[in-house]
């Protein structure tokens, strides 16, 4: 574990790009920051790995149509 200077708005946008590719096209992701030029200490591959699986269970979790 590597904790360093990281922004979550980022590491948030980085995965969200991510999961827009991935996830199916009548899913839409938003996302919204009050601070978005913060940082916070931290692992930047866990971090990123930790949102991703949230979204991956809200994925998961929505109906199935």
């Amino acid at each position: 574990m590597e904790l360093r200077p990281v922004s979550l708005a980022g590491i948030i946008t980085e995965v969200r790009e991510l999961v827009n590719h991935t996830f199916p096209k009548n899913i839409t992701i938003t996302s919204s920051s009050e601070n978005e030029s913060g940082n916070i200490l931290g692992d930047p591959n866990y971090l990123h790995q930790i949102i991703l699986n949230l979204a991956i269970n809200a994925r998961d979790a929505m109906p199935q149509e």
